[in-house]
């Protein structure tokens, strides 16, 4: 789901280079090979000296993080506590959220799916399934099973996401895609997209006869022996040892998400893209899995050319020094200066974790975080591979801290203006309002003060007056979250229509009035 900027550790910030062409799929096992054995008790205590100093730094209460290489478990263990102010401790049996790191276990059932010859990467997604739509009818029926996971569909960064908050399912926003109006062409630009990988998700349902759900416990999570994973959300009440998500909003110290917080289902909505919840132990078989080439354990899961693809660079990210990345499918392909690594990163709304590979090395590096905003999994990668790769170019520039930060427009910057236009009288501004994709919400005044309704969990967020027709929209109980709400009002009569700056993706974000 939600995704972030740039390691603090790496100079300057992230720049979007031009567009590199793609990186050809043969260049995945390029790269030198170790020159020696790993020192590996010096790097674990490197790396935990790094880990648990950042922690301090950057207000993250806890983590673990595991190393592998090839079916050998290096290191697995945790750090600090599971919730701020308590003395419960991490271990690495702390299981997390893994956010969009679950993306690379869909891309594998779609290739699980394609090896039993149930699909093909270019079959026409409309034909699987029929009720699938994109904004442009061409696109609609050209759209391949290849095109679902590899973030090119031309649709804006996170589109649809915030529906997440309000109470809509997953089905609703997939099918609200063909609302969304593009803003790249059909696979010209990488963009960064969470609601698609529900229609592919749906690909593997529709062939296997199988809920995704109960596609990643028998396909996946049962025969690499993940234990201490689920997708089902039910399953968490029963779980000893799980990690309390935060959320740092400075200079305030880290907010332990409650249990009964209302958007902590927005990474179930989010499914196939987000719903992993595992430790690190058990990302470790996920990292061997994929070191292996598609075996486990003396069992092949998933063909080796399968696996290569899912690795492969698929859309043209950006350049950064001699760093190239491009999207896989589920992956990030990042051509670094002694050989690619393929990563993942994932951040829910309270935690971040990362899945990186170093095939050269044959290592894989597994970091989860109980805080959201932190940059450690991306500065324990850029660690770890400048320690198994002495002669690696140091960075020249920002790193992108995650996959989907490579596209993201800048936040808005709140700056109140200078001679405030007086407030019209509230009554001009309530009513009731329509939207294609987020439906009617209603405007109206409690205490004094306008209260937006939005959703079938009906949210009510208070709106503080910022300026003319402007207000500025909180969300109860989730530290940090606003946005921007705008009334088109005409001169002597009631607002026409409101626009609400974080759902821009149909309409531009503009509600018509529909009542009173």
């Amino acid at each position: 789901m939600r995704q972030h900027s740039v390691p603090a550790r790496l100079p300057g910030a992230v720049v979007l280079a031009a567009l590199l062409a793609s990186i050809s799929p043969a260049a995945a096992s390029s790269g030198p090979a170790l020159e020696a054995t790993p020192d590996w008790p010096a790097i674990v205590k490197d790396l935990e000296t790094l880990a648990t100093s950042e922690m301090v730094k950057q207000s993250v209460p806890g983590l673990s993080f595991a190393i592998v290489q090839g079916d050998t478990l290096i290191h697995a263990k945790g750090y600090g506590v599971k919730k701020v102010g308590t003395a419960a401790a991490v271990t690495e049996h702390t299981v997390f959220e893994a956010a969009s790191v679950t993306k690379s276990f869909t891309s594998v059932l779609v290739g699980m799916a394609v090896d039993e010859g149930k699909l093909k990467w270019d079959d026409r997604v409309v034909e699987i399934l029929p009720h699938f739509r994109m904004y442009d009818p061409w696109v609609t029926k050209e759209f391949r099973v290849d095109d679902l996971m590899a973030q090119r569909s031309g649709m804006p960064t996170y589109s649809l996401d915030e529906m997440g908050l309000f109470g809509w399912e997953r089905w609703d926003l997939a099918r609200a895609v063909d609302l969304v109006e593009p803003t790249y062409s059909f696979r010209a630009q990488y963009s960064y997209v969470n609601t698609l990988w529900t229609w592919a998700a749906g690909l593997v349902e529709k062939r296997w006869g199988l809920s995704w759900e109960n596609a990643m416990a028998r396909r996946i999570l049962g025969p690499l022996g993940m234990t201490e994973s689920t997708v089902d959300p039910e399953v968490l009440p029963y779980l000893d040892d799980v990690a309390t998500g935060h959320i740092v909003v400075a200079p305030a110290p880290p907010w332990p998400v409650p249990a009964d917080w209302p958007y902590r289902d927005a990474v179930d909505v989010g499914g196939p893209s987000a719903s992993l919840r595992t430790t690190v132990l058990d990302l470790a078989k996920w990292a061997r899995f994929h070191l292996a080439g598609g075996t486990f354990e003396g069992q092949r899961l998933l063909s080796a050319e399968t696996v290569s693809r899912l690795h492969a660079a698929r859309s043209s990210v950006m350049s950064v020094g001699p760093r190239n990345l491009s999207y896989a499918q589920g992956w990030i392909y990042d051509s670094r200066s002694q050989g690619p690594v393929i990563w993942h990163n994932g951040s829910s709304l309270s935690m971040h974790s990362i899945v990186a590979l170093y095939p050269s090395a044959n290592v894989g590096l597994l970091v989860m975080t109980n805080e959201a905003d932190n940059t450690i999994p991306e500065g324990l990668d850029a660690r770890l591979y400048s320690l198994l790769f002495p002669a690696a170019a140091p960075p020249t520039g920002a790193a992108p801290t995650t996959a989907a930060a490579l596209s993201r427009p800048p936040a808005p910057v709140r700056v109140r203006p200078d001679g405030v236009v007086p407030l019209l009288p509230l009554a001009r501004y309530a009513g009731s309002y329509s939207n294609p994709a987020f439906g009617t919400i209603t405007v109206g005044e409690q205490k004094g003060a306008l209260v937006v309704t939005i959703g079938p969990r009906k949210v009510g967020l208070p709106a503080t007056h910022f300026s003319g027709n402007v207000f500025t929209l909180l969300l109860p109980d989730y530290p940090g979250w606003e946005t921007k709400a705008t009334f088109d009002v005409p001169a002597g009569g009631a607002a026409s229509r409101l626009q609400i700056e974080k759902l821009t993706y149909v309409k531009e974000g503009w509600f018509e009035r529909t009542g009173p």
